[in-house]
């Protein structure tokens, strides 16, 4: 858990077992497909929520909300390193689970997680299946004119498998998932689930690409000591920080290469191209949503979100107790003028399509 950083030497041996033996997930995953194809035949999974966004804009808290409601299935630390099988690896996993002891994230950011807390393993999924999208430098898009079977049929089942799995604790209906790198996919999510409801946590771009910068210092130098905590980001997808840096090739991209990733500026002009592609992203269930909005006032901000999602609002107070209030950044002479009255401008635009602006 926390990046593998905390592993014991079984815990690896299960994590290589995993991964490098993909296929015996996914045999597992065709097993679970015969043991509860009745269980899941009733399970509609048409109307997921994701949340998306570059790293650090929020998505952690936002999903951490959301999922405290009770109204949703999402991977958890309890579903690695099988994630493609969660109902088998439930049951076999049931008899050594240990307490779920909360402590620090590797980010070192504050946020606390244990064995129960909501993560981005959804990635995992993708780099199976699309296997042509990840080459050593990059990430590539994909675009609503892209289709691929057999990704569409096992995320299908997947999402109805962890509704399945989360049933047992109570009213979960919905699959929800905050996976950073489906910014680069909008559109063919869009396309594929037409029902379904994309949350983009917008965060100030100054103190965004300086969080950024931090982190991929922070991480540069934890793949420097540990190389377990490196293979066990390049294994669950998290390509965003140090030595595993691959941008999400965006229109524009070519010009991130006159940047260095040490230096803030980079993240700043990574942030300006990111979110200009989105920016021309016109989906009605694509919502963009300030995160100094929602930390100032969650009440008011969670209720329009509940409003996007449709059904009951549930109690809120749990998830409001998560959110702090953010600080805008003073200090903007890191970054060249032009990129700093760019990206303001940007920001601002974002921020008329979110729901707590009307």
């Amino acid at each position: 858990m926390s990046a593998g950083s905390n592993y014991s030497t079984l815990d690896k041996l299960i994590h290589y077992l995993a991964f490098r033996k993909v296929g015996l997930q996914r045999s597992l995953s065709e097993m679970e497909d015969t043991l509860y194809k009745k269980n899941l035949e009733s399970i509609d999974p048409s109307k997921p929520v994701f949340i998306t966004s570059l790293p650090r804009a929020g998505t952690t808290v936002l999903l951490e909300a959301l999922y405290k409601s009770g109204l949703f299935a999402t991977h958890t630390y309890r579903n690695m390193p099988f994630v493609l099988c969660p109902i088998l690896w439930q049951k076999i996993s049931r008899n050594f689970r240990k307490n779920s002891d909360m402590h620090e994230r590797a980010h070192g950011d504050g946020i606390f997680i244990g064995f129960d807390s909501p993560e981005a393993f959804e990635e995992i999924i993708w780099k199976y299946f699309w296997k042509e999208k990840f080459p050593p430098e990059n990430i590539h898009l994909i675009t609503g004119q892209e289709h691929n079977a057999d990704f569409e049929d096992f995320f299908m089942r997947h999402m109805k498998k962890m509704i399945f799995s989360e049933a047992a604790k109570g009213c979960a209906k919905r699959y929800i998932s905050k996976n950073n790198a489906n910014i680069g996919r909008i559109p063919y999510l869009c396309n594929l689930l037409p029902e379904s409801v994309v949350f983009i946590p917008v965060r100030n771009p100054i103190s965004h690409a300086f969080s950024l910068h931090r982190q991929h210092l922070n991480f540069t130098e934890l793949h420097a000591k540990n190389r377990f905590v490196k293979t066990y980001m390049e294994d669950i997808g998290h390509l965003e920080f140090g030595d595993l840096h691959r941008p999400l090739l965006f229109p524009g991209s070519e010009s991130l290469k006159a940047f260095d990733p040490l230096t803030p500026t980079y993240w700043l002009k990574y942030w300006l191209i990111a979110f200009t592609h989105l920016a021309q992203q016109s989906f009605g269930n694509v919502h963009f949503i300030s995160i100094e909005r929602l930390c100032a006032s969650p009440d008011v901000s969670l209720h329009r979100i509940f409003d996007e999602i449709g059904g009951h609002t549930p109690d809120l107070e749990p998830s409001i107790q998560l959110f702090k209030e953010a600080k805008e950044p003073t200090k903007t002479d890191t970054f060249p003028d032009a990129l700093v009255a760019e990206a303001a401008a940007l920001r601002a635009t974002l921020l008329q399509r979110d729901p707590h602006a009307h």
